[in-house]
């Protein structure tokens, strides 16, 4: 419900500033890109003063009259399509595989926020805090489970790739 009242929000916010004639800024990225910049790749603005993800991020912005007119220009990339041209720096090996095994590229990259390392059957393993809150599907789906693995110990632990897919489809990248 919240998601919806903000998704209403922005939606209003844009459909006034568009009205007003007022422009949009759409985030571009310079390829190769971190991750980071990645997931925000193609998201729209009203200002272009909060386009510095990092230090040292080469991230531009370009105004544009509308997300349709972002997309007309071919603006917006998706993290995606960055994948795929190979844009993305600073991937581990196990988040490429999940990524290449059908993971969600975004999911996959902002499971990076909140590591921290558990002791789970007797393994270190490397697990996240993105997605374990209670309004987040992930908790929603499994609300005892403890920890969230994220890709590196998925595929440290798993018997076989088969068995990686499940865990990964368990652990939420998969759908």
């Amino acid at each position: 419900m919240a998601s919806e009242v903000q998704d209403a929000a922005r939606s209003a916010g844009q459909a006034e500033m568009y009205a007003q004639g007022q422009a949009f800024y759409v985030r571009i990225l310079v390829p190769p890109s971190c991750k980071r910049c990645t997931v925000l790749a193609g998201r729209i603005y009203r200002t272009d003063a909060a386009f510095d993800r990092h230090p040292g991020c080469d991230c531009t912005s370009e105004s544009c009259a509308s997300l349709q007119d972002a997309l007309d220009r071919g603006l917006v990339v998706t993290p995606e399509d960055a994948f795929e041209r190979g844009w993305i720096r600073d991937l581990t090996e196990a988040e490429m595989q999940a990524i290449r095994d059908g993971s969600d590229v975004t999911t996959v990259i902002n499971s990076a926020s909140g590591i921290s390392t558990a002791e789970v059957f007797g393994h270190r393993v490397k697990v996240t805090r993105y997605g374990t809150t209670r309004r987040a599907a992930w908790r929603k789906r499994n609300p005892s489970r403890p920890v969230r693995l994220r890709p590196e110990s998925i595929y440290e632990i798993a018997a076989d790739r088969e068995d990686a897919l499940r865990l990964l489809r368990l652990y939420g990248y998969l759908t």
